[in-house]
């Protein structure tokens, strides 16, 4: 017989009374009274109420929190962006926690399926709930979808809520969750009816407890109130919880509209309503950037202190204290010094150093920044993103002292560091590629300088001269070797304290996402994506610093050489000095060129004149004839001519007396120099087209006339060379003694030596010597006659049928122009191409203008008749010489298909 341990029945017979039978069976229905969901009474409400408390709500929010906690342990802050409020996973660390999340999910939804009260088989058909702790699984639930990243499902969750609990604060709490799940699916209209609503809340419940009188009765408790599951008639007082998660939404609010000073000022409320103390620290710690953001030092400084009154990770109170040093004084001096000497900031020695450099800048003290800054970088162990930081500084300080050469290495010393996602990574590039040219050019003229001077000494001179700058190299090599190896040795011993560390606790290194691919990432960015196989770092090219380690060679008797570098002899840095006079030459033709170079960047780039008149003055004095040194000439003179009268008119005579027939000697004589020497271009190009027309209609007497009076008498027509090769060829044409070619074919090769014409001219004379050949294999890599400019000008060419007269034609499309093109100012006229007329009209200044012209000209049946059905070509000024050279339509009309 089952003996029940708890009663004590004093019969000495051993047998039950009926008194007994009937309290045990009492007691059993009691027990199961209590446990059917479908009663609404204290016993049942108390059963449930507290198995839906800690079987689902406390026991998931533990599962979360001890998930939550090894994730954080594990998290890095990015220390230079804001913050973020809390740490989340992203969609890649949230894998690792799907476990403790879904087995949260599970027991939240197995409470709410056996604990609600009545049943929830059947949710949406239910009008009460009588269990006071369902509520907090819902919101546990969706709490949990939320960290998932699942913000649809979470959203769902939290407005179920709202059915049952009228006057609740999990309704609010979950208004709260609304809001941020809202911002994180961009959703700021609706986040900002969820603050709205809570705000509400609380405005008017703290509004009735100020009516209330001092004796009035507290609230009713909660659990009262959802059992009748009555509206109460005073809201619930609002918790610091609520307020905490209110101020904290309105926060991310804030932050997501770009509005930084509400964003502080709502932090601040959040922090007072904190209960955490290493919550606290890290919104201490974001307050502090806000305040940075509004340039509020003071206020920023004041919250990083209060950040070291509170618990939290070490990195955190270290930047805090770094960052301290924004609001200056000596006392964080002092601090920032003692740090330096703390062996646990070995890896954060850059970092100091840089706060120092801030703090320098800030008490004006331009040069000990320098030298703060130097050494923020020469201690940086594998921060790439703090040493670009110094960089970028290094290079402003040199910019705002104009010193744009080395301004220009600092900004690409930082691009080179900076990873892309910097937000003013663009900003740097543009500086230092701005300056990119200006270097080359200034190292070109330090170089032919240096190179010239060491060429002007004695042999014996030097040979000691460059002796001693192997000497040099060689121990800046060394020195940068010993560097390099305390770097990496830096390096190895932080990753080894930081493997060691990712152990504690059973934190395997191996286990965890986030920090391998953080790993590879700084693999990555010093050694560069590399290949998995043996001996990878022999691979590596000599440009990176790491591999230039010095190779040693362990001889026969184990003592260790360091192996020389050949190139670094007297021998082989002779080669580079230029001696001879075609060295010099060439020596000087680069230095000219670089000189007019760096001067035109100075003046046109960057508005530096004076600095630019230093460069090119001394092109103007080299006693080396060069194009350059008329064209630094002219460039002091525009620069001046408004500014200072005397460089000036030094340069105008300087250009008139050593260059009188120059284009800018013109242009000096007659400021429409360049207006009249295109007139005369383009009548000279009518003309030369014109004696074409001629050629082809073999009137050879008037082309051999006109060729006589331009090769005479016009040595500046551009066209002159042409005029020689028409006048050999019309000789051709009319006289048997071929011989009287070869003086004018002579003249055009000797007169334009490298240009078409002489290649033509040096075609015929071996035609003459060798003969014709008819079986001349076709060369497919010539190019072809036309080219294709971006400053073209256009005509437009009508063909017309063989044998019409051009006249009507040309009339009647004149008058289209005027009608139609009067503001254009084209010009109309006629042409012999081959055996049949043409019609020009010219000129439009772009393609664009051009076939928009002749796509009018084919509307305008009823204006031009039956024009418009003849052929139709576009052409530009040099295409159409070349076009009435060849005769040749149908390759042109090739090339306009496959290049207009």
């Amino acid at each position: 017989m089952m003996k029940f341990a708890f009663l004590s029945i004093p019969n000495h017979s051993m047998k039950p009374t009926i008194k007994q039978i009937s309290f045990i069976l009492t007691s059993i229905g009691f027990v199961l009274g209590a446990c059917s969901t479908e009663k609404n009474s204290w016993l049942s409400r108390s059963y449930h109420g507290v198995t839906a408390k800690y079987n689902g709500h406390w026991n998931a929010e533990e599962l979360m929190n001890t998930s939550m906690k090894s994730f954080e342990s594990n998290y890095e802050d990015n220390y230079y962006e804001l913050l973020p409020l809390e740490i989340l996973p992203n969609e890649t660390e949230v894998k690792g926690l799907f476990p403790a999340i879904d087995t949260a999910i599970s027991k939240c939804t197995k409470v709410i399926a056996n604990h609600s009260m009545p049943t929830a088989s059947k949710p949406w058909a239910k009008d009460v709930e009588n269990n006071t702790w369902i509520d907090e699984n819902w919101l546990t639930i969706g709490e949990a979808l939320y960290l998932r990243r699942d913000y649809v499902g979470a959203l769902k969750n939290f407005e179920y809520i709202a059915k049952f609990w009228k006057n609740d604060q999990s309704i609010y709490l979950a208004e709260v969750w609304k809001a941020r799940t809202n911002l994180a699916l961009g959703n700021e209209t609706e986040a900002i009816f969820n603050i709205a609503l809570v705000e509400k809340f609380i405005d008017d419940a703290e509004e009735e407890a100020k009516s209330k009188d001092k004796t009035a009765k507290k609230t009713s408790k909660k659990a009262s109130s959802r059992g009748n599951n009555k509206k109460k008639e005073t809201p619930p007082k609002p918790t610091k919880e609520l307020k905490y998660g209110l101020f904290k939404a309105k926060t991310h609010l804030a932050l997501a509209q770009g509005d930084i000073e509400l964003a502080s000022k709502n932090l601040e409320l959040a922090i007072k309503a904190c209960s955490k103390k290493r919550d606290k620290a890290r919104l201490y710690y974001i307050l502090g950037q806000l305040f940075e953001q509004q340039n509020r030092p003071d206020k920023a400084q004041e919250c990083y202190a209060k950040v070291l009154k509170y618990p939290a990770s070490y990195q955190m109170l270290f930047h805090a204290r770094i960052n301290r040093a924004v609001g200056g004084g000596e006392k964080v001096r002092k601090d920032l010094k003692k740090m330096l000497k703390d062996e646990k900031n070995l890896e954060f020695r850059d970092q100091i150093y840089f706060a120092l450099g801030q703090l320098d800048l800030k008490e004006n003290k331009e040069d000990l920044a320098k030298v703060d800054l130097h050494l923020s970088v020469k201690t940086s162990i594998n921060n790439g993103r703090q040493k670009g930081m110094s960089y970028e500084i290094l290079g402003d300080l040199a910019l705002k002292r104009r010193d744009y050469v080395p301004a220009q290495k600092y900004y690409d010393s930082c691009v080179r560091v900076l990873p892309k996602d910097f937000p003013r990574f663009e900003v740097i590039s543009i500086k230092a590629e701005k300056l990119k040219e200006l270097v080359v050019q200034v190292n070109t003229i330090e170089k032919e300088d240096s190179l010239q001077k060491i060429a002007a000494l004695s042999p014996e001179d030097r040979v000691k001269f460059i002796e001693k700058e192997i000497k040099r190299i060689k121990k800046e090599e060394l020195e940068r070797k010993a560097a390099e190896a305390e770097r990496l040795a830096a390096m190895q011993a932080s990753r080894e304290t930081a493997f060691v560390q990712s152990n504690k606790g059973g934190n395997w290194y191996w286990n965890n996402p986030k920090t391998r691919a953080e790993g590879l990432n700084e693999f990555k960015k010093t050694w560069g994506s590399r290949e998995n196989e043996d001996n990878w770092r022999r691979s590596r090219k000599m440009d990176i610093a790491v591999a230039k380690i010095i190779e040693n060679d362990t001889s026969k008797n184990g003592s260790t050489q360091v192996k020389e570098d050949d190139s670094l002899s007297v021998a082989n840095l002779m080669m580079n000095i230029p001696f001879g006079d075609s060295s010099i030459a060439a020596s000087n033709k680069r230095l000219i060129e670089a000189l007019y170079n760096a001067g035109t960047i100075y003046t046109d780039q960057l508005n530096e004149d004076q600095k630019a008149y230093v460069y090119l003055d001394r092109a103007t004095k080299m006693q080396f004839e060069d194009k350059h040194r008329l064209l630094s000439s002219y460039k002091i003179y525009s620069m001046f001519r408004e500014k200072d009268e005397t460089k000036a008119i030094e340069n105008r005579d300087y250009i008139l007396t050593n260059y009188p027939t120059s284009d800018y000697a013109g242009y000096l004589r007659d400021p429409n120099y360049f207006i009249k020497k295109k007139q005369i271009e383009a009548l000279a190009q009518d003309e030369y087209v014109n004696t074409l027309e001629r050629y082809n209609r073999k009137i050879y007497s008037i082309v051999i006339a006109k060729a006589d009076v331009v090769i005479a008498e016009q040595k500046e027509n551009p066209y002159r060379a042409k005029y020689m090769l028409l006048k050999a060829l019309s000789i051709g044409q009319t006289s048997e003694d071929k011989q009287l070619l070869v003086p004018i074919l002579s003249a055009v090769l000797e007169e334009y030596s490298g240009t078409d014409e002489a290649k033509r001219a040096q075609e015929l004379l071996d035609i003459l010597k060798n003969g014709f050949s008819v079986s001349k294999p076709f060369d497919g890599n010539k190019k072809g006659l036309y080219k294709k400019q971006a400053t073209d000008e256009f005509q437009m060419v009508l063909f017309l049928p063989l044998k019409e007269n051009s006249n009507p034609a040309r009339i009647k499309v004149s008058d289209y122009n005027k009608n139609q093109y009067s503001r254009d100012k084209l010009t109309t006229t006629s042409k012999i191409f081959g055996q049949q007329s043409v019609i020009l009209v010219k000129t439009f200044p772009t393609l664009d203008a051009a076939k928009e012209y002749i796509a009018s000209f084919k509307a305008s049946k009823s204006l031009l008749g039956d024009l418009i059905d003849y052929k139709l070509i576009f052409i530009s000024q040099d295409n159409l010489k070349t076009l009435f050279e060849s005769q040749n339509l149908e390759d042109y009309e090739s090339f306009m298909d496959d290049n207009y």
